[in-house]
């Protein structure tokens, strides 16, 4: 009953990595405004299809249908990891928020996630 869930999941990463991966490489170019449009895509992707998407869909899918076809016992370790997955999507979600409102206060373009890294 998990690979239907599983599928679901590597699309929904896969189109908003797309973007995510746009942007990063973008941060490091010249072209301030392209970085902007490409960064404030990424996030309205990734917040329809992580943030609604996501829960809306794959989550309660896995908890409701999977725990009739498992006769009422829904799969806890994948629901359970599907919420943990969840919770990383709105810690991200909050650094590309400081990102952006930085890149728009202060016009500085840069990677937080990746200066939290360095010092490791």
């Amino acid at each position: 009953t998990l690979p239907r869930p599983g599928c679901l999941v590597f699309i929904i990463h896969d189109l908003s990595d797309i973007l995510g991966y746009a942007t990063k490489g973008m941060v490091e170019t010249k072209f301030s405004k392209a970085t902007g449009v490409v960064f404030f895509t990424m996030c309205a992707t990734w917040a329809y299809l992580r943030l609604f998407v996501f829960p809306a869909y794959v989550i309660s899918s896995t908890w409701i249908e999977a725990s009739k076809m498992t006769r009422g016992y829904p799969l806890w370790g994948g629901v359970f990891s599907l919420l943990t997955l969840l919770a990383l999507h709105f810690y991200w979600f909050g650094m590309f928020i400081q990102m952006g409102w930085s890149f728009v206060a202060k016009g500085v373009r840069e990677d937080i996630q990746d200066q939290s890294t360095k010092g490791k």
